[in-house]
């Protein structure tokens, strides 16, 4: 189960990325940056509030 989990999590995750790049690369290249900024800080916000999940499905720390 949680190896279903873990990929699922990727399915639903990538095409967030996805879209954040093509919604910037629509932009002018000032807005491209911000964009891209506001994209990595809440990729990082969920990265830390996934450390606090107890499924090791959703745990982004390092196996070990």
């Amino acid at each position: 189960m949680v190896k279903l989990k873990a990929f699922l999590v990727v399915l639903l995750v990538m095409p967030l990325g996805h879209a954040c790049t093509v919604i910037a690369l629509r932009l002018t290249p000032q807005w491209q940056i911000a964009v891209t900024i506001i994209c990595v800080m809440l990729a990082a916000v969920v990265m830390y509030i996934s450390r606090f999940i107890k499924s090791s499905a959703w745990d982004t720390r390092s196996a070990g």
